[in-house]
C-alpha cells in the first residue's frame, strides 16, 4: 500500500477504516496470521529445545523436595532435628536464589545450552556429597551445590525457548516447561516412597547423581547452540553492569514485585504442610503425635 505524505486528496477514514488505512491491515487477515503462528507444525529442532530443557527443569523439582523424602531415613540414622532439616532444605533455595544474577549473567554470554549442561554437573556433585555425607556440615554443602547446579534450569528454558518458537506460541510452551517441572514434585511423593521401600536413600542419591549427569550430556550433546552469538560479543563486567543498570530501575521493581509476592507466597504455603519437621516440633510427650507425623514414622 502506497501512502504519500503531506496532504491527502481524499480525507482520511475514521474508526475502524481508519486503522486499517494507517497499518495495512484489515481484520479479514486475522485468521491468515492466527493460522501462521499456530498451525505451522512444530520442527525437530524445537522439540528437542522442549524435551531437554524441560527434563532438566524436571530436575530441579526433583531436587527441590527430594529431602523431605528422605527425611524419616536420615532421622533416623544421623539423629538430625526438625531445626536440622528445616535448615537444609533452605540452604537450596539459599543457593539458588544467590546464583541467580551470575546465572543470568552466564546465559546471556554462553547461552543457555552451554551453561545449563554445565551447571547440572555442580548437582550431581552435590547430590552425591548429599548422600556420602555423615553429619549436617557435609548435608549442607551437598544441598548448597545443588542449588546453585540447578539455578539455571527454569531461565535457561525460557530464553531457550523464545530463541527457536514463535512469539505466539511462547505462553503455551512456558506453560509445558512447567507443568513438565511440577512432574518432579510428584516423584518425590508416592513414588519416591516406593522407592524407598527396596533401595536406601544414599543409593536414591547416586542414582539422582547419574540421572543428572544423563540430563547434562543430552542437552550438551542434543540442544541447539544459541542463536544470538552477536549479544555475547560484550564481556562479562559490561553484562553484569548492564544487570546493575536494570535493577536500578523502576520498572523492572514495579514488575518484580509481583513475582516476589505471589512466589514468595506460594513457596512456603506449598512445602510447609509436607515437612515432618512441621509436625515433629508440635508434638510433646503429653500429647498424641500429629497425624502428618505418625504416617512418616510409620515408613
Amino acid at each position: 500500500m502506497l501512502i504519500r505524505w503531506g496532504v491527502a486528496s481524499n480525507p482520511r477514514p475514521a474508526g475502524a477504516a481508519a486503522f486499517q488505512y494507517r497499518s495495512g491491515f484489515s481484520p479479514a487477515d486475522a485468521p491468515a496470521l492466527t493460522q501462521r503462528s499456530s498451525d505451522v507444525p512444530m520442527s525437530s529442532t524445537q522439540l528437542r529445545v522442549f524435551v531437554l530443557f524441560s527434563a532438566g527443569y524436571f530436575v530441579s523439582y526433583v531436587f527441590r523436595g527430594v529431602n523431605l523424602g528422605f527425611a524419616p531415613l536420615i532421622t533416623h540414622e544421623l539423629g538430625l532435628s526438625a531445626a536440622d532439616l528445616g535448615l537444609l532444605t533452605s540452604l537450596y533455595f539459599l543457593g539458588f536464589a544467590g546464583a541467580q544474577i551470575p546465572a543470568g549473567v552466564l546465559l546471556d554470554h554462553y547461552g543457555a545450552r552451554r551453561v545449563t549442561a554445565g551447571m547440572l554437573l555442580f548437582a550431581a556433585a552435590g547430590v552425591w556429597a548429599f548422600g556420602a555425607a555423615h553429619g549436617v556440615a557435609g548435608m549442607m554443602a551437598g544441598r548448597l551445590l545443588i542449588g546453585v547446579g540447578v539455578s539455571v534450569c527454569l531461565g535457561a528454558a525460557f530464553k531457550a525457548l523464545a530463541q527457536h518458537y514463535p512469539q505466539a506460541r511462547l505462553p503455551l510452551m512456558n506453560g509445558l516447561v512447567m507443568a513438565v517441572g511440577g512432574l518432579g514434585g510428584v516423584a518425590v511423593g508416592s513414588p519416591l516412597t516406593w522407592l524407598l521401600t527396596f533401595a536406601g536413600w544414599r543409593t536414591v542419591c547416586v542414582g539422582l547423581g547419574v540421572l543428572t549427569v544423563a540430563v547434562s550430556a543430552a542437552l550438551w550433546l542434543g540442544a541447539p547452540e544459541s542463536r544470538d552469538s552477536q549479544h555475547r560479543q560484550g564481556g562479562l563486567v559490561s553484562q553484569f553492569k548492564g544487570t546493575w543498570h536494570i535493577m536500578r530501575s523502576a520498572a523492572f521493581w514495579r514488575m518484580a514485585s509481583f513475582s516476589v509476592v505471589t512466589q514468595g507466597s506460594f513457596t512456603p504455603c506449598s512445602r510447609c504442610g509436607s515437612v515432618p519437621g512441621c509436625a515433629m516440633s508440635r508434638a510433646s510427650p503429653g500429647r498424641p503425635r500429629p497425624r502428618s507425623y505418625r504416617c512418616w514414622a510409620s515408613r
